[in-house]
């Protein structure tokens, strides 16, 4: 499948997030007051203090959340969609059993479903 627009990348992100593990996931990307869902689950638990964390990920170009060093206190695993040039957003993953899927394998794999995202990103 070949995406042809930013939208398309971050539905495609999105769509295969889902196969990770139960849970809500959205790709967040910039808007006018700060990250807002731009594809994914309409249900993802996106409150005040997980927007900060969020958003903490995003202008760090970090990961953070649940199982992280950074704001650990989240329900969400934050990982930003980024190149060396830029950050274009976050996937954003709250796991039903994070203990489960959050292990060294899938954290790396997520970081490089993230920067294959971000090439694409890059490359429209």
């Amino acid at each position: 499948m070949e995406a042809k627009t930013r939208q398309e990348v971050f539905e495609i992100l999105a769509g295969q997030m889902h196969n990770f593990g139960q849970g809500s996931f959205a790709v967040l990307i910039p808007g006018p007051s700060g990250l807002q869902k731009g594809a994914g689950g309409v249900d993802y638990p996106l409150d005040d203090k997980e927007k900060a964390i969020a958003q903490w990920a995003y202008d760090n170009s970090q990961i953070a959340g649940h199982g992280t060093d950074n704001l650990p206190a989240g329900k969400g695993y934050y990982v930003p969609i980024k190149t060396h040039r830029m950050t274009f957003g976050i996937m954003a993953f709250a796991f039903d059993s994070p203990e489960e899927v959050l292990t060294p394998e899938n954290k790396e794999l997520f970081e490089t479903m993230a920067f294959l995202g971000a090439l694409a990103l890059e490359r429209l």
